[in-house]
């Protein structure tokens, strides 16, 4: 398997008027940016601890501030704003789902096999409207999951696996850090898992 990207249902739909404004201010782009030629090669380690990934300097300094995501509370449902949100119009991203649509052609050209998969979010979601705190739908979700399974369907090198479940995925309370970040217990299972799912696709 040649690559693994998690995906959240958010950076494929999204409200009208949205941007990448933040995305693009962020530090985590202004290092990707400048380290483009270096990124992404393969290794010769089969594994890489948690010790070894915080050494680098960059990745220890965030990781010092947010060891497991940011911190947040359940009580952001019960919010005005979000939930005034969760009344706007939600629609996938042509433009976004084109650029993902690219990447996986242009992986398959090189034969790099990739693991797409949609990560679990608080299971405080099973009785929502939506399935994450930026107001995805239901119906905007399912229409997500439906077009990654037609998207795997064209692409041998693709592998899909929807993680979310709506909110019914296994993941305890207890495995979350906030409502869509994991803690280190749900980052083990989450490892475990799609360790897992690597080994069946050898």
């Amino acid at each position: 398997m040649g690559g693994i990207s998690g995906v959240s249902t958010s950076g494929y739909i999204h409200h009208e008027n949205s941007t990448n404004k933040r995305l693009l201010r962020s530090r985590g782009f202004a290092f990707d940016r400048a380290n483009s030629d270096t990124l992404w090669q393969p290794s010769k380690e089969q594994n890489v601890t948690v010790s070894e990934l915080t050494s680098i300097p960059y990745i220890a300094d965030y990781w010092q501030k947010n060891p497991w995501g940011l911190e947040s509370d359940d009580d952001v449902w019960d919010n005005p704003k979000t939930k005034k949100k969760w009344k706007q119009r939600w629609e996938i991203s042509e433009k976004r789902w084109n650029r993902l649509k690219s990447m996986i052609t242009a992986l398959n050209e090189k034969e790099i096999r990739v693991l797409l998969y949609l990560s679990p979010t608080h299971p405080i979601i099973r009785n929502s409207p939506v399935v994450d705190d930026d107001g995805t739908t239901r119906k905007g979700y399912q229409e997500l999951v439906s077009r990654l399974k037609e998207l795997e369907g064209q692409y041998s090198n693709l592998v899909f696996i929807d993680l979310l479940q709506g909110g019914n995925h296994g993941f305890e309370r207890q495995m979350f850090r906030d409502l869509d970040h994991l803690n280190e217990a749900g980052a083990r299972k989450l490892t475990r898992t799609l360790d897992n799912i690597l080994q069946r696709q050898k």
